[in-house]
This record gives C-alpha cells, structure tokens and sequence, in this order.
C-alpha cells in the first residue's frame, strides 16, 4: 500500500459518501459497470439511514436504492462496528442478489481495500480480519430469529 492509498483509506473510512464516490461501483444491465453517481437524493437517503434508526423509503426502480444500502452495509463493515449487517428480502433468490451486489462492490473495491474473506456463500461472507459478517436471508417468520444484528435492510 502506498502512502497515498494509505491516506485514501483513512479519507474513505471516515466518510461513506467519499466510499460510494470514490470507491463503490454498481452493475447496470444496459452500461454495465459503472461508477456509483452522485445524485443529490441518494446523498440524503445515506444521511437518513445513518442517523435515523428507522428508515421507510418509497421508492422505484432504477433509483440505486437497494444499491446504496448494500454499499453503505459494505462500508459499515469495513470502517466501523465489528459485527453483524443482515439482508432480509421477499424470497431466497432476492435474498441472493443482494449479497451478489456485496460481492461486486468488494471485488471492484482498490486491492488493498478488499478483505480476505473467511467464509463465501450464497448467504454469507465473512470479512476476516474486520470482524464483520453480512449475512443475506429470505424474510420468513423466523429467519433472522438467532440473531442480533447491527444493521438490517
């Protein structure tokens, strides 16, 4: 890692806004990958869901919603609480797509941004020495009903 990769690293950490701009790409099935954009909306929506305890956002599609919170889980369990970031969606593929989306910010993430991961499943990855796991289920009745997570979408 060079000094200025070391000095980017801290910038990032400090500030998922400077992460997503910086850092994040999304997959787009028409552009293909591409740089995560800085609309004003999604700048509050990252503002709202990391004061708000809870959060209920209408929306649409193609807004880069889902995309957002993914990234925002990604670097909440790189640069802060050690812990648990769980998916809940409406059906196991759901549920799979959306840790498909973690899986591709991390894989498009510097090379000395991306963790080494400890354990790689369609459900769950660990983030090694982070101390962080984002675990993805299908929103049953008693899916996520053993754990304690630090964050749920």
């Amino acid at each position: 890692m060079t000094s200025s990769d070391f000095y980017s690293m801290i910038r990032v950490s400090q500030s998922p806004w400077d992460f997503f701009r910086e850092c994040v790409k999304t997959q787009d099935p028409a552009r293909g990958t591409a740089a995560f954009p800085e609309y004003p909306y999604l700048l509050e929506l990252m503002n709202s869901a990391e004061t708000e305890r809870f959060l209920l956002v209408p929306k649409s599609r193609q807004m880069l919603v889902t995309w957002t919170m993914v990234a925002l889980f990604v670097w909440r369990a790189l640069f802060r609480t050690p812990g648990l970031y769980l998916f809940l969606s409406r059906n196991e593929r759901c549920a799979e797509e959306l840790m498909e989306r973690a899986r591709f910010i991390l894989n498009h993430l510097p090379p000395y941004m991306q963790p080494k991961l400890t354990t790689n499943s369609r459900e769950e990855m660990a983030l090694g020495k982070y101390g962080s796991r984002i675990l993805s289920l299908p929103a049953t009745p008693n899916g996520p009903r053993m754990y304690c997570p630090n964050a749920v979408f």
